[in-house]
């Protein structure tokens, strides 16, 4: 399974709160078998602009395990700007989902995290529902969670393969109530998706639990 985290760095008034999100995606990480012959994990954050920190084919041989990566996403620091939602969709189509980014023919989660609304009055963008679609319709099924009050119901169902992917939390000291629904999410997912798509429950046949280890209790 190839995993891509997609990271909000637009707002860093409270250190605490971007320290949660890390550790939130850190949490899920761990859950991804990370190796050569498992899981493997890309990092995209955006703001203003968005940048590919991690692609697939970053790491290799012995630095390609969970706890690597867990540094990479330690050592991430809060940019600051406005919300480019869409440029991180973007990005993701092209440099991560791509021969260029190492993805492979395995399933395809994406999880989008954003504290707020896209900017739109900051020149052209690409509606979200459109950028999302790109990467569906490359096999990913993409999940969202909405941080805090100033996210946008009907953008957070445009972004997600479907609104079964969708979380909401109030604030981010409530993302670790979330870890446990968002990690069943991903790893129980169909292998590829090439529509909107809602993830099966776990009785349904065909599914496809790659890589992923399941149990509950982070």
């Amino acid at each position: 399974m190839d995993t891509t985290f997609i990271i909000d760095s637009s707002v860093c008034d409270d250190s605490r709160n971007w320290n949660r999100l890390l550790y939130f995606v850190q949490t899920l990480v761990n859950y991804f078998n990370v190796s050569s012959s498992g899981g493997r994990i890309a990092l995209i954050t955006f703001s203003t602009d968005a940048k590919a920190v991690l692609k697939f084919n970053t790491l290799s041989g012995s630095f390609l395990n969970s706890a690597e990566i867990n540094r990479l996403v330690g050592s991430l620091q809060c940019q600051q700007g406005y919300r480019r939602i869409d440029k991180a969709l973007d990005l993701a189509d092209k440099e991560v989902l791509s021969p260029t980014g190492g993805v492979r023919d395995v399933s395809k989660p994406i999880l989008v995290i954003t504290t707020g609304k896209q900017t739109k009055n900051q020149g052209v963008y690409m509606p979200l529902d459109i950028a999302s679609s790109r990467l569906q319709s490359k096999g990913a099924v993409v999940f969202v969670v909405g941080i805090g009050n100033d996210v946008e119901e009907s953008e957070l169902n445009d972004i997600a393969s479907s609104p079964k992917d969708v979380f909401r939390v109030d604030s981010h000291k409530e993302l670790y109530s979330i870890a446990d629904a968002a990690k069943r999410g991903i790893c129980i997912i169909v292998p590829t998706a090439t529509a909107k798509v809602t993830t099966p429950s776990p009785t349904t046949p065909g599914i496809s639990m790659l890589q992923c280890s399941i149990q509950s209790g982070l």
